[in-house]
C-alpha cells in the first residue's frame, strides 16, 4: 500500500486517482505550459492549430497528461515532440490528417497489412492493451522503413483509444525467435524507440518481453530499475501472466519496464 493508500497493480506501479476537477484543471495547465514553449518548439502545434483544429480536442490532448502523470510541463514538452516527430514521420501534409487507413496512412497499406506490431485482442489483468511486435514479419526491402514506422504508428495510436491503457500504459511483447539477422532494421528501431520514448503518449510503464536478447535491448532503450521474468510466446497471444508466473514460470523470457 502507498502513502496515498492506494494499491500497486500487478506489475507494482500506481496510478493517479482521476476526477473531473483534476482533468478540468489540469487541461487549463497544459494549454498555459504549450503556450509558453518556446516558437520554435510550437512551429508544428501552431500549424496543427491551423490545419487541424478538429483533431486537437481535450481528450487528445489528456493522453499526454495522463503519460506524464499529470505534470503539465512534461506533457506540453512531449506534445511538442509528438508534433515535431508526425510532422517528420508523415510529411507536411499527411501529418494533419487523421490518422486512418483512408486519409493520411492512405498509401501504407502493404505495411499495415504486414503486422509487424499489431494488437492481440487481449488485455492483460489490469486492463492494459498489448501489442505484439515480431520482427520475423519484416521485409524492409519490399516495404520501405518510413511506413513501416506510420503502420507501427497507427498500432500505438489504435492501443491508446482505449482510456485504461491510456491511463496505465500498454504492454509490448517482442518476440524476435524467428527472425532472421537480416530482418533486423535497425533504423526502424531507432524511429520505433524515438516515438516511445518522450513522444507518442504511451505511458513508460509499459513492458517490453524479448526472449534472450537482453544485452541487445539495452542498446536501444534505457530500461528502467524493475526487471521480471516472463511467459511463453504462446500465453502472449492470449493472456499476460500475473507477476508471479513472470518471476517463476517462465525463466527463459526477460521482460524490462522502461
Amino acid at each position: 500500500m502507498t502513502e496515498t493508500g492506494q494499491q500497486p497493480d500487478i506489475y507494482g506501479q500506481v496510478h493517479p486517482e482521476e476526477s473531473a476537477e483534476l482533468i478540468s484543471k489540469k487541461l487549463i495547465e497544459f494549454d498555459a505550459a504549450v503556450e509558453a514553449l518556446s516558437a520554435q518548439e510550437k512551429e508544428n502545434i501552431t500549424k496543427a492549430v491551423e490545419k487541424c483544429p478538429e483533431l486537437l480536442t481535450e481528450a487528445f490532448k489528456l493522453q499526454f497528461l495522463r503519460c506524464e502523470v499529470f505534470q503539465e510541463d512534461l506533457a506540453a514538452k512531449r506534445y511538442s515532440n509528438y508534433w515535431d516527430k508526425r510532422v517528420a514521420l508523415f510529411g507536411p501534409e499527411k501529418a494533419f490528417q487523421k490518422l486512418t487507413q483512408d486519409e493520411a496512412l492512405k498509401d501504407d497499406t502493404a505495411a499495415l497489412s504486414n503486422e509487424f506490431f499489431r494488437l492481440v485482442g487481449t488485455k492483460d489483468p489490469s486492463g492494459r492493451n498489448i501489442i505484439l511486435g515480431d520482427p520475423s514479419k519484416q521485409d524492409h526491402e519490399a516495404i520501405p522503413t518510413d511506413s513501416m514506422a506510420r503502420a507501427i504508428w497507427y498500432v500505438f495510436h489504435a492501443a491508446l483509444e482505449d482510456e485504461t491503457t491510456q491511463q496505465k500504459g500498454w504492454i509490448i511483447l517482442a518476440y524476435p525467435q524467428k527472425a532472421r539477422v537480416k530482418q533486423f532494421n535497425r533504423d526502424l528501431m531507432k524511429i520505433i524507440t524515438s516515438s516511445i520514448k518522450g513522444c507518442i503518449p504511451g505511458k513508460r510503464d509499459s513492458c517490453v518481453c524479448v526472449p534472450n536478447y537482453q544485452s541487445a535491448l539495452k542498446r536501444i532503450l534505457t530500461p528502467a530499475p524493475l526487471c521480471y521474468l516472463c511467459s511463453s510466446p504462446a500465453i502472449w497471444y492470449t493472456y499476460l501472466p500475473s507477476t508471479y508466473l513472470f518471476q517463476h514460470c517462465f525463466p527463459n523470457y526477460q521482460a524490462i519496464f522502461w
